[in-house]
């Protein structure tokens, strides 16, 4: 599941970005 290790990894960024 290469999508779904591409949204947690956007998520972490974005998280990393806002937080």
């Amino acid at each position: 599941m290469q999508g779904a290790k591409l949204v947690e990894l956007a998520s972490s960024y974005v998280e990393s970005v806002y937080y």
